[in-house]
């Protein structure tokens, strides 16, 4: 054999398979193991046409923790073994070699950089990046002759990209029995330790896919991005009027983003005891965390959001501050009162006008609608688009509520019937008041807003009346909360054009509908609740 010998792992393959060339190209070996084997029985061949056998591998046991595999030649001879010693191999890897006709081992193999192998066992799972892991981490192993401790033959892994390659080099001289034997051995280490890596990593990456799951569902994720639409409507809803070019309220969206969660977190830490009769499948009840990490976690998500705000202006800060209060009150009563979910509901309400402050800090625009009203005594189009939305979002989120606890409390159910159907179409109306209180300039806003309000309504009736789990309603319910922004801002975007101003993009409209798209997807991740 020519050294040093390239070991090339196939990436995408269902069973193991790799290959072994000398330094000119030429193949050595060839191996592809079987699938549903429980004890290992492994055939190397010359190359891939499999039609020369050069030896066969087989295991002394099932179980493979401290297995010995033996290496028989193809006419029966036996070439040597290899065993992994399984407490010593927990850290660091360590397998002894043994010769033909020998019971002590003389050569062994041992890892000489445990981190370097878990370092790219981790990279490997991680999607997309994994495919890269071999330009970062290079596990190395050596094989010394036990007696005396020389290094005979070094094996590396290589720079690779969609394949493992690894790099066998001979440090000093050996029979060529010998050398067969440790090639042998350094093939079905590789085989070994990369199959129980990966194993390793699974089981990782497994228990930590758990918890993220578990944070991702108390965080609610799937119910951000309409957090997001909220505050962008209220945000551009302003700036339609005051015939503003559209500004987006990044900062203030996402202090409203982290200001949510933080409530989520801080809801399910005060709910722990009640979870734990009711709901013990979440994550604190079932030990996934401890209870005191949630409030923490609840009050650096209010401080950070709550610092953002402010940043932004005081009026945003200000709201934060009244948002945050009410979530504290909402937590503490929503178990006990009725009056909860209206006090939810309010939170919601109050996100549009976060979008406000965030482009008006002193809400000049609004204050000259208002002012115009009562002095003309003229409730216009526009005073009722800061009276009704609000409303109608208050009584949607009311209406999912109620649901939401029947979905808790089976004895709710019955309460549930009707009432908070009624509510979560309460949009309906809130939002197509717009189209009837200017009689002059109906036609065309009546008519967007028919078909506008018509898709809203026949979303609603699929997640609330139509037969299906209690769940499954609550989470489409909650997919929805976008379509209300979408309906109304394209409303708006009309009554723009009819008063002559200049053609806003009506892009703006685009944006509570990918809320929307983005919410359904999230909630494969982590349903909605």
């Amino acid at each position: 054999m020519n050294f040093p010998l390239i070991v090339r792992f196939k990436f995408f393959a269902l069973t193991p398979q790799f290959f072994v060339d000398d330094v000119t190209g030429q193949s050595q070996f060839y191996v592809k193991q079987k699938m549903f084997k429980l004890r290992e029985n492994i055939e190397v061949f010359r190359d891939q046409t499999r039609q020369e056998l050069l030896c066969t591998i087989a295991a002394d046991r099932i179980i493979d923790w401290s297995a010995n595999y033996h290496f028989t030649a193809a006419n029966g001879m036996p070439i040597g073994s290899i065993g992994r010693k399984g407490m010593r191999s927990i850290w660091r890897t360590h397998y002894d070699i043994t010769k033909p006709g020998e019971m002590q081992s003389d050569m062994e193999i041992r890892e000489e950089n445990p981190w370097a192998k878990i370092g790219d066992g981790i990279l490997t799972q991680i999607p997309v990046l994994g495919i890269f892991s071999g330009y970062f981490f290079h596990p190395r192993y050596i094989v010394r002759r036990r007696s005396t401790g020389e290094p005979l033959v070094r094996i590396t892994k290589q720079a690779a990209f969609l394949e493992g390659r690894f790099l066998i080099e001979k440090l000093s001289n050996s029979s060529d029995q010998e050398t067969l034997t440790i090639v042998l051995s350094a093939m079905m280490m590789l085989l070994l330790e990369r199959s129980r890596g990966w194993a390793k990593i699974r089981i990782h990456s497994s228990f930590a896919m758990q918890h993220l799951r578990a944070l991702l569902a108390t965080a609610r994720i799937a119910n951000v991005p309409s957090v997001v639409s909220n505050v962008v409507y209220g945000a551009v809803m302003l700036n339609l009027l005051s015939n503003d070019s559209i500004s987006f309220p990044y900062k203030a969206a996402f202090a409203s983003c982290l200001l949510y969660i933080g409530g989520n977190f801080l809801n399910d830490w005060h709910d722990t005891a009640w979870d734990c009769q009711h709901r013990p499948e979440r994550a604190l009840p079932s030990g996934l965390f401890r209870i005191n990490t949630y409030l923490i976690i609840a009050g650096l998500l209010f401080s950070t959001s709550l610092c953002i705000g402010f940043s932004v202006n005081p009026s945003v800060g200000l709201l934060l501050c009244a948002l945050t209060f009410l979530v504290i009150l909402y937590t503490i009563i929503h178990k006990k009162h009725r009056l909860g979910v209206w006090v939810m509901g309010s939170c919601r309400a109050m996100l549009g006008f976060v979008g406000m402050a965030s482009v008006d800090p002193d809400f000049s625009t609004m204050h000259h609608i208002f002012s115009r009203a009562f002095l003309f005594k003229d409730f216009s189009p526009e005073c009722s688009i800061f009276v009704f939305p609000p409303l109608g979002m208050l009584c949607y989120i009311a209406g999912i509520s109620l649901l939401a606890k029947a979905e808790s409390l089976p004895s709710e159910q019955q309460r549930a019937r009707w009432f908070p159907r009624l509510l979560v179409f309460s949009p309906i109306l809130t939002h197509g008041a717009i189209a009837f209180c200017n009689p002059d300039q109906t036609k065309l806003i009546a008519h967007l807003a028919f078909h506008a309000l018509a898709v809203f309504g026949m979303w609603t009736y699929f997640a609330a009346i139509w037969p299906r789990p209690l769940g499954q309603r609550v989470s489409r319910l909650l997919m929805g909360i976008p379509l209300i922004d979408a309906i109304h801002l394209s409303t708006i975007l009309t009554l723009s054009y009819m008063e002559g101003l200049p053609t806003q993009p009506a892009m703006v409209v685009v944006i509570p509908i990918i809320a929307f798209l983005l919410a359904g997807l999230l909630q494969k991740i982590a349903p909605a609740s």
